[in-house]
């Protein structure tokens, strides 16, 4: 980053900073330390560096040190001995009520705080000089919730240990089994402690007198005497005694009489079991080929399961359409035991029947393209989207006929074997098949019409970019597209700019449809024969205005030619537009609304967010106060203005803080080539518009009974009312609770005197319930800024302004859509990274990448990490990530990943299109694909037989033949060459102990045996 010499005076006019001295009393310090030091996160922590050692020149036991003036502003630090051998911890005493420590979790860290240019005056390792000699002891708490019925994200533990901090202490199910633990270090002591879901979103309710709680101030709590190290039994949600599960005995059966029935067996695999190839195997007692398997399931659990002719993934059956739940079988357990019906493996329905069909015709018009040599060719769900040869008609169109049972299909056609079509309207074709009459499909190639447009003649067009505001590869510039032989990267074709004014130029002779999709690739589009994607423009073209879904999750350009030479427009790199020539010198300017100021001044990542380290701006005498940069900056500029020390907040004020995760920060940006800034301080809106008088709060209570729209799964409700911290979260208190004057389900109250930005919710019924927006926003909803999408989720709103909100949702009741269950998986066996870590996790677009919050499983051990989350359908990004955001999967650049990625600012992330539940399968780290399987022979009646084996690769080659091996034996079999037990003897020496044959038993033969003992005798 280059700034100018006027910003880097700004940068560092610092005023003089006065000294800081810390003092601190060393006799609760553990004894024979020789050395203590001061640390903290303005030396990164350091240890004893010299300049921050402590020193005790009058041996009184306190010791000191005065740290000079670059240690500024509010101080974070504590003490140390030895090189950082211990340090002192202060936990324990900010859970007991001190405030010594102020920068505390309340379990993992707490550090002090004091103003630059102060003394301080501490006792180490304690807030009030008060020694903390006794040792704290581990607690693991454990409980089940396994039959809780509401809906929630996360199990957090709360109590008098940890200041009863909310989300601060998240519980883990890393077995899936629905107990979630968590161990704690606490000081020895009687703690209250209860668990809770999603921070304070629901707790557990005591009626008070039962046997693990206690009752203190009116509130009923969880009581444990915490003086030793211990683990708790599990126990139930709002109980002392562990769960009591019901479970029913579920028969799978599966007839294998249609199919070659594997020698080792018929295995189940399902979540059931951990979806575990070969762990579960199948019996058939009376020979029969149909085969069966008993299971105890909870009652109501929501079953899905596939039959394996085999121990293998690989082996397992494909489940038609018409009875799938995301391509498995599916089955909800009810309240009693139960035999599933017999069905046919790889069917829907017993052998030797089926589920009725119809007949469903496609046909693809071929008028506007060369057809390829071998034909056209159709692929899709009804064909697992394995090609199937298309009948020339003769007229210009292919057609085939497939009997289909009554589901929805995907598909797409094929010109020549593999040559997918590219639809000019983005995505897949889909037919939905009804009984009743045969149903016919036309399309034509590449175009989403009926009927193919005429395509308009051969002619030439010129493409023009200007990659003037970029830095340009070496290589130069590259245009790639469906129009090019072969298509997009591997027919790219390089760009000019002859007059080096940044504006490349290429024309193509086009001929073909008159609609084509391209872009503009910076650099070499393939590096060493492999496909690069690095360089490719990754805007989104679609809401842009120039481009079309390219079915993977990015989008492409778009232009319709006329069939005449032309020349296309200038824009600009990534952009639909020309570029913008950036000013020669910027002036940002803010409007106090007419309040007094006297200082005004910027700071953001330029100024590493020193709240007195950006630019000083000059008061224009109007109310408004101005800084110029001369010249502009070079770089996108993310931005906030101060104002007397007081920097803006402008979370979930509106559309003016494009860099934001709606909850702990929103902050401006300027972009290179923009205008002059001017901006109103605190608010994305005009002066006179941001607050004060009545906000009237408008909730619609029409689907109050959706699903997710409350914590608890309340359906009906009798009083709603609005609340916040403008009132402490209160309940229904009368002056907020909402009316329904007119009956229209929409509810209404006004209150006054609310100020600034408002942050509410509503409740229920003296908050029985209340609204849960987590789900909303994790899908990428706006509606509850104040979020760390795993929690809490909570509305915000201008004072004076109005509300229309729907009650437990961003959407209106009419266009709200029933979630879908999405389970993700990776396959971490042949991760090889040097990184080590403890935990799989999943982030993306629909939990605001949010780092820890979607821990991922591995129940079985198996390597394949998986986790089931509720998303709205639609497109969603993602990517795996290790122990948070510790390490991430980095998927530019590799081969092949384009086919389950899409590339969106600059990120390059995984990409999902989905409207129902779906298992996804699980895909190695960093691929597409799932993990290269292991290949040797499978089939066990050869000698290479290799049972860990998953994919045959042809090594059977001597086939097991039984008998006896061993040639002495009267009935040696010269072919065999696995012995079985069958060999017969003939003892012909009537003395057998006369090894050396005179006629005799003596020491002879004694020495005779002694020199062959130990040999193996074949």
């Amino acid at each position: 980053m280059r700034y100018s010499l006027m910003l880097l005076s700004a940068l560092f006019a610092f005023a003089a900073q006065a000294q800081t001295t810390f003092n601190v009393d060393m006799t609760c310090a553990p004894a024979g330390f020789t050395d203590v030091f001061v640390t903290g996160p303005w030396c990164g922590w350091c240890a004893n560096d010299v300049y921050n050692t402590m020193t005790d020149t009058d041996g009184d036991g306190i010791y000191t040190v005065t740290l000079d003036s670059t240690v500024t502003g509010l101080i974070e630090y504590k003490y140390a001995i030895n090189g950082f051998a211990d340090q002192e911890n202060l936990i324990n005493d900010m859970v007991a009520g001190a405030t010594c420590a102020p920068v505390t979790d309340f379990n993992g860290y707490a550090n002090r705080q004091i103003q630059e240019g102060s003394v301080a005056n501490d006792y180490y390792g304690s807030c009030d000089g008060v020694c903390n000699d006794a040792p704290p002891v581990d607690i693991t708490f454990q409980v089940d919730m396994s039959q809780y019925a509401g809906a929630y994200t996360n199990v957090n533990l709360n109590g008098s240990f940890n200041g009863w901090c909310g989300p601060c202490a998240p519980m883990s199910d890393a077995d899936g089994d629905g107990i979630y633990d968590i161990t704690v270090t606490v000081a020895p002591d009687t703690i209250e402690y209860k668990f809770t879901v999603d921070g304070w979103t629901a707790q557990e309710e005591f009626a008070g007198g039962e046997s693990c709680t206690s009752t203190l101030d009116g509130f009923t709590n969880r009581t444990l005497a915490a003086y030793a190290s211990q683990t708790l039994d599990p126990v139930c949600w709002n109980s002392c005694e562990a769960c009591v599960e019901v479970q029913h005995a579920v028969t799978f059966q599966v007839d294998m009489t249609e199919q070659t029935t594997n020698p080792i067996g018929v295995f189940i695999a399902g979540n059931f079991q951990g979806w575990s190839a070969g762990a579960t195997a199948m019996t058939d007692a009376d020979g029969d080929d149909v085969w069966e398997y008993t299971a105890m399931i909870a009652e109501g659990s929501a079953v899905e399961y596939k039959f394996i002719n085999g121990p293998n993934w690989g082996l397992d059956e494909s489940v038609p359409v018409a009875c799938a739940v995301n391509g498995n079988r599916g089955y909800t357990v009810g309240t009693a035991d139960a035999t599933l019906d017999v069905v046919c493996f790889g069917s829907c329905t017993a052998c030797g029947t089926s589920l009725p069909t119809e007949d469903v015709t496609f046909t693809v018009l071929t008028d506007n393209i060369t057809v390829a040599a071998d034909g056209m060719y159709l692929a899709g769900a009804m064909n697992a989207w394995t090609p199937e040869a298309m009948m020339d008609n003769g007229d210009g169109s292919w057609s085939i006929t497939k009997s289909l049972e009554a589901a929805t299909y995907e598909f797409k056609y094929q010109n020549g074997n593999g040559g997918y079509e590219e639809l000019d309207c983005g995505g897949n074709r889909s037919v939905v098949v009804t009984l009743g009459a045969p149903i016919a499909t036309q399309g034509c190639f590449a175009q989403c019409a009926e009927t193919c447009a005429i395509d308009p003649d051969a002619a030439d067009v010129t493409f023009q970019v200007d990659a003037s505001q970029i830095t340009v590869d070496s290589a130069g510039m590259f245009l790639i597209g469906s129009f090019t032989t072969p298509a997009w990267q591997f027919g790219a074709i390089a760009m000019e700019d002859a007059d080096a004014d940044g504006i490349w130029t290429a024309t193509v002779n086009i001929s073909g449809p008159a609609s084509f999709q391209y872009k503009f690739n910076n650099g070499l589009a393939v590096v060493d024969s492999v496909a690069n994607y690095a360089g490719e423009e990754n805007a989104d073209f679609v809401t842009a205005g120039c481009g079309v879904d390219n079915g993977v999750g990015g989008s492409n350009r778009l232009h319709e030619r006329s069939g005449v030479a032309e020349t296309l427009p200038v824009v600009c790199f990534n952009s639909c537009d020309a570029c913008v020539a950036a000013p020669a010198a910027l002036v940002a300017t803010v409007d106090l609304c007419g309040d007094a100021a006297t200082e005004v001044r910027l700071t953001g990542p330029f100024w590493g967010w020193d709240p007195a380290g950006g630019p000083i701006a000059t008061d224009n005498g109007d109310g408004t106060w101005s800084v110029t940069f001369d010249p502009a900056p070079d770089a996108d500029m993310e931005y906030l203005w101060i104002v007397d020390g007081v920097q803006e907040n402008l979370i979930g004020l509106g559309d003016c803080t494009p860099i934001t995760d709606g909850a702990s920060y929103a902050n401006r940006l300027w972009t290179v080539g923009s205008a002059d800034i001017s901006d109103v301080y605190a608010s994305c809106e005009a002066c006179g518009t941001t607050g004060g008088g009545s906000t009237i709060f408008n909730v619609d209570m029409s689907c109050v009974d959706g699903a997710g729209a409350t914590v608890n799964g309340s359906t009906t409700f009798t009083e709603v009312f609005v609340t916040g911290p403008w009132c402490g979260w209160c309940a229904a208190e009368g002056y907020n609770v909402l009316t329904d004057a007119d009956g229209d389900g929409v509810y209404s109250v006004e209150i006054a005197d609310l100020t600034g930005t408002v942050e509410y919710k509503y409740g229920i019924d003296g908050f029985t319930d209340q609204e849960q927006l987590v789900d909303d926003m994790a899908n990428g909803a706006d509606c509850a800024p104040v979020t760390d999408f795993a929690g809490y989720a909570n509305r915000q709103v201008a004072a004076g302004s109005t509300t229309n909100d729907t009650f437990g949702s961003c959407t209106s009741c009419a266009d709200q859509v029933e979630p879908a269950n999405v389970t993700f998986k990776v396959d971490m066996n042949q991760y090889a990274e040097a990184y080590a870590y403890s935990g799989v996790f999943l982030n993306g677009s629909f939990n605001g990448w949010c780092g820890t919050c979607n821990p991922m499983d591995d129940a079985d051990g198996d390597g394949v990490w998986e986790v089931t989350l509720s998303l709205n359908p639609g497109t969603v990004e993602y990517k795996f990530t290790l122990d948070g955001w510790n390490y991430q999967e980095e998927l530019a650049g590799i081969a092949g990943i384009e086919a389950c990625t899409s590339t969106i600012d600059g990120f390059t992330n995984r990409t999902l299109t989905f409207d129902a539940d779906v298992v996804l399968d699980a895909v190695c780290w960093e691929s597409c694909e799932a993990c290269p399987v292991a290949g040797g022979c499978t089939d066990p009646a050869f000698l290479e037989y290799d049972p860990y084996a998953l994919v045959d690769d042809g090594s059977c080659g001597t086939a097991i033949v039984y008998g006896c091996i061993y040639d002495a034996a009267s009935n040696f079999n010269p072919i065999a060459n696995v012995d079985d037990n069958s060999c017969l003897f003939e003892s012909t020496n009537d003395c057998a102990a006369d090894l050396d044959g005179d006629g005799s038993v003596t020491t002879g033969d004694l020495l005779a045996f002694l020199a062959t003992f130990g040999l193996t005798c074949l």
